[in-house]
């Protein structure tokens, strides 16, 4: 799964990796082992898709379906007693394959405006601090497809903003 960071980690960091493939061609299976060992300051909300892709253009067919996972921490101190998100859907996915696969908690609201900003709101979700780190997290997962007829080499970019009661947005 690729995941991109919202927030750029505030540290130096350093990290160690470890692959093995077992099949090195992106056409067949694919089984990898990966350890990784980061000491770093690290931003818990982020958004994985998957298919990740193959290759460092991260590659995908033409027709196939991504789904998106995006995940949030409340690290404050106090309750988060509404959680926000928009994603600025690229304009290269055709919203009317958006489909909700699931959530942590429940959603209020998973609607798609005109200018292609999906809104997912948890209100009332009461997510406490940090202090309860069994109780602070949560996630929605959803799924979409590429238009159909884009050109090979076409980029699919998405951006979510999240915002933990009235605060500002996390990008």
């Amino acid at each position: 799964t690729s995941t991109i960071d919202i927030l750029d980690v505030a540290a130096e960091y350093t990290t160690t990796a470890t692959l093995n493939l077992i099949t090195p061609s992106c056409s067949g299976p694919v089984t990898a082992t990966i350890t990784d060992e980061q000491n770093c300051a690290v931003d818990p909300n982020d958004i994985s898709v998957s298919p990740s892709g193959c290759g460092n253009s991260g590659n995908i067919l033409k027709d196939q379906e991504l789904t998106y996972t995006v995940r949030f921490e409340n690290v404050g101190t106090g309750t988060a007693f509404d959680v926000y998100l928009e994603d600025e859907l690229d304009v290269n996915l055709d919203v009317n394959t958006l489909q909700l696969l699931g959530s942590s908690h429940n959603v209020t609201a998973f609607q798609v405006e005109d200018n292609n900003v999906l809104h997912i709101d948890f209100r009332d979700i009461d997510l406490l601090g940090y202090q309860f780190p069994d109780q602070n997290k949560g996630y929605v997962a959803f799924k979409i497809s590429p238009k159909s007829g884009l050109a090979e080499g076409t980029s699919i970019n998405n951006k979510v903003s999240i915002v933990f009661n009235e605060n500002e947005a996390i990008e």
